[in-house]
């Protein structure tokens, strides 16, 4: 890509707005991200018969980027839950189910850096976390109602962010079949719904859920990706709203 020369419109900000998706555009992931033309508008830059990268704003491009990928990664997850549920195969749901978290949670850590970053938050290393009360009330103090957004949120990043972090300590997202309000069905006919308990267990713990059964609290599998598919697009289009409006301040 060319980085000198002298500036031009370019044909259109649809090819300035594929560069931003990078990869994620092969993978052919429709993301619907309302924001994403203005934001590649500021962004990236037509030189000269080449798109270039604006120099002034490597990191938050880098970030930009980073957030467009993962989303395509957790669209990519969800749809592999979305097949496999009709045939109820937990143990892949539960192998993709776990990738899901982990994918959320990377996009709560760029999707903080680039917050921190476009507000001069100054917050560093750990503290740069949308999971952190301190860290949403900073947003909001400064006057953009993402802040409010993220509190509203609070519960299902908290959620998010234990389930990814338990998870890579050596615990697991049991997938179980469950008819409604009950466990296992014993007649193939009745309706199941594939659930997974509201909190990670121990591979030890496994072999006693089907004993437990009724008294484990379960969330449904295609419920929560759903929500959370929704939710992670709000926060990231807020996010980039608040980086168009100050990066266009310079």
């Amino acid at each position: 890509m060319a980085m000198g020369g002298v500036e031009r419109e370019g044909p259109t900000k649809v090819d300035l707005e594929i560069v931003l998706y990078g990869d994620t555009y092969l993978l052919d992931k429709h993301l619907f991200l309302r924001n994403t033309k203005p934001l590649a508008g500021i962004l990236l830059r037509y030189i000269e018969g080449s798109i270039a990268f604006n120099q002034k704003f490597h990191l938050e491009t880098d970030l930009a980027m980073g957030i467009i990928e993962k989303l395509g990664h957790q669209r990519l997850a969800y749809d592999y839950v979305v097949e496999l549920h009709s045939n109820a195969d937990t143990r892949k749901i539960r192998y993709h189910l776990a990738n899901f978290f982990s994918i959320t949670k990377s996009i709560f850590d760029l999707v903080a850096h680039l917050i921190n970053h476009v507000l001069s938050l100054g917050f560093q290393g750990r503290n740069i976390d949308l999971n952190r009360t301190v860290f949403r009330n900073e947003t909001r103090k400064k006057g953009h109602r993402l802040g409010t957004i993220l509190n509203s949120h609070q519960s299902w990043i908290s959620d998010v962010s234990n389930f990814r972090d338990e998870i890579e300590h050596n615990k697991v997202v049991p997938v179980v079949v469950m008819a409604s309000g009950e466990q296992r069905p014993a007649d193939p006919q009745i309706r199941a719904r594939i659930c997974f308990p509201e909190q990670p267990l121990a591979l030890t713990e496994i072999l006693e859920l089907s004993e437990r059964g009724k008294g484990t609290p379960v969330k449904e599998v295609l419920s929560f990706c759903d929500d959370s598919l929704k939710k992670s697009t709000e926060i990231v289009e807020e996010t980039f709203d608040l980086a168009i409006s100050k990066l266009s301040e310079h």
